[in-house]
């Protein structure tokens, strides 16, 4: 990597138009899809968005968002869902991406559980992040019990950190309504 980046956290809420607006192309640019056109209608207030600049251009870029990830016959975890992460495609392959996840990997230690993620393409770079392939069930609560989710195409994959008891291999993962605002749901399944 020739030049560090400089690193910044902000949550959606304190992102201006601008700011919102170079987020979005950068997510296109880097994954050739206008799916990221509706990403803020997605995200939450309290969201936090790791923001890496090169010279004061952004290039690199993360969103976390909290949510509670319930392990089978284990207490819920705080995990940080991560999403939209991109490197400006001109500045790939050149460990600004690696940077970038392992800048996250720090900022999230102190006050998360776990780090959470799904993606369609790259798992060999996350991996290579410390990042592992979950072969569990994702599973989402509602009122009438456990639903499968729909995006069972996608590789998921886990961060764990410090003092965090690692799921069984092959349990589900159930992921709880409401993000960190609401309380820890540690009843048994």
């Amino acid at each position: 990597m020739p030049t560090p980046l400089h690193f910044t956290v902000c949550r959606t809420a304190t992102l201006d138009a601008p700011a919102r607006r170079a987020i979005i192309a950068l997510c296109a640019a880097a994954w050739g899809s206008d799916d990221f056109e509706r990403l803020f209608a997605y995200l939450q207030p309290q969201d936090e968005h790791i923001l890496g600049h090169l010279d004061g251009i952004l290039i690199a870029h993360a969103v976390i968002s909290p949510r509670w990830l319930k392990p089978d016959d284990q207490p819920a975890l705080k995990a940080a869902c991560v999403d939209a992460v991109a490197t400006l495609p001109a500045q790939q392959r050149k460990g600004y991406g690696t940077a970038l996840m392992h800048y996250l990997a720090q900022h999230i230690a102190t006050d998360y559980d776990m780090g959470w993620l799904e993606t369609g393409r790259q798992s060999r770079f996350y991996r290579r992040a410390g990042w592992q392939v979950w072969y569990g069930d994702l599973v989402t609560r509602s009122a009438a019990g456990h639903l499968r989710t729909v995006k069972s195409a996608m590789q998921r994959l886990l961060l764990p950190l410090p003092g965090t008891p690692a799921p069984a291999p092959g349990a589900r993962l159930i992921l709880e309504p409401g993000g960190p605002a609401a309380p820890r749901p540690d009843e048994p399944n």
